[in-house]
């Protein structure tokens, strides 16, 4: 089942979980997650994200995005559409202190951070000797 993450940000006004919930319900969509906050109800921004998923597995991104901008435009909104399933690739880059690198490579090899990672760069020399069994990554030493 084709599974989406939709971002929606504009100025807040009444109408626009309605006209989004109803957007995702006619295109046969069930929403699993849904997030969302403003800023100031009377003047401010809001935000939304949700997590939906569709009926119709030939239905994509593309498609859904263009079907959507009369829904966006009626707000003044920008929005954005993510395929859930689609492998994201990201570069890391890290300093001297490197617990988060230890953090991120490990959810990595676990399968649990869902990533292409060509490559880490660092600006500490030190980085690039310890993940010698990670052979499938390029390490990238700048000056400091």
């Amino acid at each position: 089942m084709p599974t989406f993450i939709f971002l929606f940000q504009c100025r807040d006004k009444k109408g626009i979980v309605a006209k989004v919930s109803d957007f995702i319900y006619r295109q046969g969509g069930n929403i699993i997650t849904a997030d969302q906050y403003t800023t100031d109800p009377q003047a401010g921004y809001f935000f939304m994200r949700l997590e939906f998923s569709l009926e119709e597995k030939g239905i994509n991104k593309d498609a859904l995005s263009a079907a959507l901008a009369p829904v966006a435009q009626e707000f003044g909104a920008e929005y954005k559409i993510y395929d859930k399933h689609r492998v994201l690739r990201m570069g890391i880059l890290v300093s001297r202190p490197d617990h988060c690198l230890v953090d991120l490579l490990y959810l990595w090899k676990s399968g649990e951070l869902a990533a292409t990672i060509p490559f880490v760069a660092s600006n500490y020399a030190g980085t690039r000797s310890w993940p010698a069994n990670t052979k499938s990554l390029f390490i990238l030493s700048l000056p400091q």
